[in-house]
């Protein structure tokens, strides 16, 4: 079973990185860019002249309660996702954790979820880390900060995140029953 599991995992990062190459393609982004030092994604994190106050101004209205670290911005919630914003060359990387306290190992069925998930999916991108035993889930907005335009971004991703969710704590459920004792997620 370990092996399966082993395999499942390693399938999984062979794969994965299509997926990010294939995201570039869809945004028209280049996927490489003679600016940037050879090897270097323009997603990757190279500040752009993003201004985290206005985003983090913004989330507040959300009822985020914001806090920059180096060059991320992090917003936490009571009620909604607690988010990370990392810039990239243009836009920044939404991205939500969550971390998996169950004991479940995870088979093959569940990452052919997390790739049908991803081929549904418009905004979000979803990965598993069964080292830190991590789901997450990303968005990336793809322009400079603009109240409307982010509004409208926002607004989406968040409802896609939900989606999402919910879409995965069924399958979940289905899938991995709790086992005695076990809380089951909300």
């Amino acid at each position: 079973m370990k092996a399966v599991s082993v395999f499942c995992v390693l399938l999984v990062l062979a794969v994965l990185p299509s997926f990010t190459l294939g995201a570039q393609e869809q945004q028209g982004l280049p996927k490489t860019d003679e600016r940037l030092p050879a090897g270097v994604s323009p997603l990757m994190e190279v500040p752009s002249n993003m201004d985290w106050s206005a985003i983090a101004e913004h989330l507040t209205y959300y009822g985020y309660k914001t806090e920059v670290v180096g060059q991320e911005l992090y917003a936490t919630s009571d009620v909604g996702h607690n988010l990370a914003f990392s810039k990239g060359t243009i836009g920044m990387l939404i991205s939500a954790f969550y971390v998996n306290d169950s004991e479940h190992t995870f088979g093959c069925d569940f990452y052919e979820k997390v790739n049908s998930t991803n081929a549904q999916a418009q905004l979000v991108r979803t990965y598993y880390d069964p080292a830190t035993k991590t789901f997450v889930l990303e968005g990336y907005y793809t322009a400079e900060y603009d109240r409307a335009k982010f509004a409208t971004y926002f607004t989406s991703l968040l409802a896609e995140f939900e989606k999402v969710l919910n879409d995965y704590a069924s399958w979940l459920l289905l899938n991995y029953p709790p086992a005695a004792g076990e809380q089951t997620p909300n």
